[in-house]
């Protein structure tokens, strides 16, 4: 970034300055005078005068020493970032006279050092880029010389630069990412052709994963042809760099993106796995469901942490941010730990409650005096829906602190009471007949209890109670009212309602 904003301090004093009013008063004084000089010069493509900075044979033609100025540019601009700020200025190089390397630029397996060091001229000491780095310059080029084509590029669009980028390639950028944008869009719809082709021989199923792929493939092939295509553009070493790395980010979190989305849809591909009709089908499926909530929100804040660390690692600027940001919040995660300790408190309850499970979505509790269906299981609380369709919001905590009923925590079959008040002279094995009949006929009936007893008695009736099974609470309440319904109306009918208290 320090080289974008120098580029365009130098761009901008060029217009406005122009050639004769660059500092000239002894600009070779130190490394970065002689830099500087090096890159004003060569910006303004007055390359006899950006040719001082470097250190020639004895025998070497101007026009040759010119040629030689404009092509290291060149190759500084395409390898080369200079860290302004280390390079030694006149009072630090006055210290040490030692030859100072700058960088390098890679030459098949080895690569060749740019050196710039103290040389003695008219009696002074000035400091240029060193004899052994221009003798490669030549052999550099061959390498790595500017596309043919460039050639027929107009001046006028290839003169002006912004932030490093010249006119013709911002052009050029912008054509490369429209190309991207459209075939991404036809790369993303043929593989995922051939991948339904393929995929769904094995299993319908994946219908939905495929679905879910197209948005996170088509950012992904964006990011591969774009990083294709913008070879071509000969772009210099820190624009470059910096859209690669923007480029290398959008990988990372198309894959990132991918896996967010996966994680719902194997989640709902496992619950599905788990439905049965069952009664350890549907407490399994219970167990799961709960556990999976809390594990799917806790690997996507996993996904979304990750992917931002590894997107901003990728710049070097946010690099240092990065760990300045963690540097500074020492203290302050301290501070914000014992401010936030009720908080915390409550999150490590609801994965103690993940662990434990005393209480799964799907199950039916009552909780303080309300019954009601656990709907939904988040980080800090539950919601529970009550038989009137209110929600009651009760924190984590409450289900790990406070005593509660589960009416399904080992099997969702409850049984359901009727209490009927009738007279002492009443012929209860006809009573007893005329409800089992109703009962072992019903089918909410689960099979499972039916019994009818007389548990209390009192000077004017005695009080008989009927117990049915039903295979849910729901249907258990169904039950039981029915059933009360139909023996209240059968005591009425039965000889006038003579056995009624």
């Amino acid at each position: 970034m320090k080289f974008f904003i120098y580029s365009l301090i130098f761009f901008f004093s060029a217009l406005s300055v122009g050639a004769e009013g660059l500092e000239t008063e002894g600009p070779l004084r130190s490394p970065f005078h002689s830099l500087d000089f090096f890159y004003q010069y060569t910006e303004s493509r007055q390359f006899a005068k950006a040719k001082e900075a470097l250190e020639f044979p004895s025998v070497v033609s101007e026009e040759k020493q010119e040629l030689d100025a404009e092509k290291l540019r060149y190759l500084f601009d395409r390898f080369l970032w200079i860290d302004w700020d280390s390079v030694p200025k006149e009072e630090e190089s006055k210290k040490n006279q030692n030859p100072l390397r700058i960088g390098s630029i890679p030459f098949g397996e080895r690569t060749v050092p740019i050196i710039i060091h103290p040389i003695l001229q008219n009696g002074e000491r000035v400091w240029k880029i060193s004899k052994s780095t221009v003798n490669a310059v030549d052999v550099l080029y061959d390498m790595y010389h500017p596309p043919a084509w460039k050639r027929w590029i107009p001046d006028s669009i290839s003169y002006f630069s912004f932030l490093g980028v010249e006119s013709w390639q911002w052009i050029g950028l912008a054509f490369v990412i429209s190309l991207s944008f459209v075939l991404s869009f036809l790369f993303e719809s043929v593989s995922h052709f051939i991948g339904g082709k393929i995929l769904l021989k094995s299993s319908e199923n994946l219908n939905d994963f495929l679905l879910a792929l197209r948005k996170p493939a088509r950012l992904f092939w964006f990011g591969i042809l774009l990083t294709i295509l913008k070879e071509g553009l000969d772009l210099a070493y820190s624009p470059k760099q910096f859209l690669q790395s923007s480029l290398n980010g959008m990988l990372i979190f198309s894959f990132l993106w991918f896996l967010y989305k996966s994680v719902d849809l194997f989640s709902d591909l496992l619950e599905t796995k788990l439905g049965g009709d069952t009664e350890t089908d549907i407490l399994e499926h219970k167990k799961f469901k709960t556990s999976s909530v809390v594990i799917r929100r806790t690997l996507k804040l996993i996904l979304i942490l990750i992917g931002m660390s590894v997107v901003f690692m990728q710049f070097d600027e946010a690099k240092q941010f990065g760990v300045s940001l963690l540097a500074s919040a020492g203290l302050a995660g301290i501070a914000l730990g014992l401010a936030a300790q009720k908080t915390l408190g409550t999150v490590f309850a609801g994965i103690q409650l993940v662990l434990t499970q005393p209480v799964r979505i799907g199950d039916n509790v009552v909780v303080e005096k309300e019954f009601g269906l656990v709907e939904e299981i988040h980080f800090t609380f539950i919601v529970i829906r009550t038989k009137d369709l209110r929600r009651l919001i009760v924190p984590i905590s409450y289900f790990l602190e406070k005593p509660f009923e589960n009416w399904t925590k080992i099997s969702s079959e409850t049984i359901g009471n009727v209490l009927l008040y009738v007279r002492y002279e009443t012929p209860i094995e006809i009573l007893k007949k005329e409800a089992t009949r109703f009962v072992l006929d019903h089918p909410l009936f689960s099979g499972a209890t039916f019994g009818i007893q007389i548990i209390e008695t009192s000077p004017n009736y005695i009080t008989v109670q009927i117990q049915a099974s039903g295979r849910n609470p729901e249907e258990s309440f169904r039950l039981q009212t029915e059933l009360r319904e139909y023996m209240v109306g059968f005591l009425k009918n039965w000889e006038d309602g003579k056995f009624l208290p």
